[in-house]
């Protein structure tokens, strides 16, 4: 959702919040009422430097249209399918149906680093530089 259209949403959520809550307070002190105002507008004002400086999700709910993984997505079955299917076909080539020790390959070594180690921290880029 753009910025603009969230930002109005959420102000209305928590101005509403905020007037509801005053309403229920009839019975409380004016200062009371007054305090919860104020933190009601305290909130809408930092509302929008929130949104700006605080990470964003952005999750996809359906995949789209034209994904590899829409395959996957409507039968789950059938990455499996390709993987079994290739794996008899590697096995099938082989006489014996044990792999080679030369053919194994430890978890160890399958780790790669990122490429762009850039944008990680200093105690991340330490742990990656370390397992090369």
């Amino acid at each position: 959702m753009p910025f603009v259209p969230a930002l109005l949403v959420k102000l209305s959520l928590i101005l509403v919040l905020g007037l509801t809550v005053v309403g229920l307070m009839r019975g409380f002190s004016p200062a009371a009422r007054h305090l919860v105002l104020l933190a009601t507008l305290a909130a809408s004002l930092a509302l929008p430097v929130v949104m700006l400086v605080s990470p964003q999700w952005k999750v996809a709910l359906l995949p789209s249209s034209g994904s590899a993984s829409s395959a996957s997505a409507v039968d789950p079955g059938a990455k499996n399918d390709k993987l079994i299917t290739s794996y008899l076909a590697t096995s099938n080539a082989t006489s014996d149906s044990r792999p080679s020790p030369a053919h194994t390959v430890s978890a160890a070594s399958s780790v790669q680093p990122p490429e762009n180690t850039e944008s990680l921290s200093s105690s991340t880029r330490s742990a990656c530089d370390s397992r090369l």
